[in-house]
């Protein structure tokens, strides 16, 4: 297992890291995404500079002018700022068989294991005059402990990593959530839990037999009962842990419903 987490170059406190929590082979790693950081400070020098030009001008005869052109300078300042520090915290995520490594400079390599982890997922993207212009993606990761960072664009292929992530994360909950619920069990994402009665909103139970539908749009999950034009629950998807894992259990066990019923006796 030490032979196989040193297969790939890492800074030794993250190849402990990941042997002392054995997490396995280190498979990929995903660092600051350079070129948007370089960018960010560019574009505030730019924005500084115009803006500090801008406010010049207008002291002499325009309040509203120099008011805006101080603006532009200070939120150029801020993304500068903002980018120079990401840039140099040299952050990376490593990632492991069971789980990942969270590296930052100046800061104890943090492990995260698969199977003790939720993952708040928000991904938007973004249209401008009907042309798609970009994705924001966010993760939120939180450990069984309480330790909790985020992920974004700052990092590179934040997408593929993001996904990664969910993807093994559902492979250790969905088990886990399968195994609770032919118990009898609830089974908790949030405000929103499933168990084998159906779907429970904190003040409401809506029955497997009456759950029409559920989708997701514009990054809203959308429950429907049957013969409602509106929805029974609406809850922001970025609010659910694990809502992959939710969405996945909450298709089965409609499925599963249906079929009961429809076999049983009449």
């Amino acid at each position: 297992m030490q032979a196989s987490s040193q297969t790939m170059q890492a800074p030794s406190p993250v190849i402990r890291a990941a042997q002392t929590h054995q997490l396995g082979k280190m498979l990929d790693s995903h660092g600051v995404s350079t070129g948007k950081a370089y960018g960010g400070i560019g574009f505030g020098i730019v924005m500084l500079l115009f803006g500090g030009g801008l406010g010049y001008l207008g002291i002499p005869s325009s309040i509203v002018m120099t008011g805006f052109g101080l603006f532009l300078a200070v939120l150029g300042i801020v993304l500068a700022l903002r980018s120079w520090n990401v840039l140099r915290s040299s952050l990376t995520v490593y990632l492991c068989e069971q789980g990942f490594i969270y590296s930052q400079a100046n800061v104890s390599p943090q492990p995260f294991r698969w199977d003790q982890i939720q993952v708040w997922r928000s991904v938007t993207k973004h249209y401008r005059n009907g042309s798609y212009v970009g994705t924001v993606s966010v993760y939120k990761i939180q450990r069984q402990d309480g330790y909790r960072i985020g992920l974004d664009n700052d990092l590179q292929q934040i997408q593929s990593l993001g996904e990664t992530i969910c993807e093994q994360v559902a492979r250790w909950r969905m088990p886990q959530a399968l195994q609770a619920y032919h118990m009898g069990q609830t089974v908790q994402f949030g405000t929103l839990s499933l168990n084998q009665q159906g779907i429970y909103n904190g003040s409401d139970m809506l029955p497997w037999s009456q759950v029409e539908a559920i989708d997701v749009k514009e990054g809203v999950v959308n429950v429907k009962r049957w013969g409602s034009k509106s929805h029974w629950c609406k809850v922001a998807a970025s609010a659910i842990p694990n809502v992959f894992v939710f969405l996945a259990l909450v298709t089965l066990y409609r499925s599963s419903s249906r079929v009961d019923s429809s076999s049983t006796p009449r």
